[in-house]
């Protein structure tokens, strides 16, 4: 899937849960210097130059309440330019946050609950997105990011079956089957990698019972049989007709 269509998913289900704009300038933790230039990071013309504008303002205000605003943009931002590592470095700071702080200033922009989680979510799917197409094996920190992705792709999951449950698919039959098939599509990529942290750390049993979900996406898939089977073959309790099946 494109990073084109992985935007525009996320803006149709945004529209869906009905996501205000941030709040104007109020009552608030900010004042209208650092305001003004959280608005300067909104006007840029094109993903490279907002994302200039964004590290402008990180770095004269690395601890506004505004980044509850800013590090989404930066996410988007980034994951239009393929610049993977900054996505996931955007959605680290943004997850860093306080959360009782993050919700106050979503409300005060009228956001409810379901849009403050829908938020979280599109930021932990652009993280899993990002993971996926970036991860290299050999790095020193490979370890502890397969890790923190796994944790946040099942943070992930867990939004997104909450979230799917209360959005009613579109009527029109041309949009419901775009939205079912991105439905499919973030779902299979948290299991993918749970699939991968789990094998990483030898946990065979939860390796596949991923890949088993995996392969129900795509039953033809070659790798993912491939990788079930070894799993089977190698689980606390090994299942060798299925195994071998799988493998063969």
């Amino acid at each position: 899937m494109s990073g084109r269509r992985i935007l525009l998913g996320l803006l149709g289900l945004s529209v869906l849960l009905g996501n205000a704009g941030p709040a104007q300038a109020q009552r608030s933790p900010y004042g209208v210097e650092e305001y003004n230039a959280y608005v300067d990071t909104t006007r840029a013309q094109n993903p490279s130059e907002q994302l200039q504008t964004i590290e402008a303002f990180l770095k004269k205000y690395p601890q506004s309440v505004l980044r509850a605003f800013v590090y989404p943009s930066q996410a988007q931002a980034a994951f239009r330019l393929q610049q993977h590592a900054k996505v996931i470095e955007a959605v680290d700071g943004f997850l860093a946050m306080d959360r009782a702080q993050v919700t106050s200033l979503y409300k005060q922009s009228q956001y409810n609950d379901t849009q403050i989680d829908g938020s979280y979510y599109q930021m932990l799917v652009l993280y899993t997105f990002s993971f996926l197409q970036s991860f290299r094996n050999g790095t020193p920190e490979a370890d502890v990011l397969a890790a923190r992705a796994a944790e946040r792709a099942q943070q992930a999951l867990e939004l997104h079956q909450q979230l799917y449950s209360q959005v009613p698919p579109p009527a029109d039959p041309a949009q419901r089957k775009q939205f079912e098939e991105q439905k499919a599509q973030q779902e299979a990529s948290f299991h993918k990698v749970l699939a991968f942290g789990a094998w990483r750390k030898k946990d065979y049993d939860t390796a596949a019972r991923e890949y088993a979900i995996l392969l129900g996406h795509t039953p033809d898939d070659a790798w993912i049989n491939y990788q079930l089977g070894l799993a089977s073959l190698q689980k606390s309790s090994p299942e060798y007709r299925p195994g071998f099946w799988h493998v063969a």
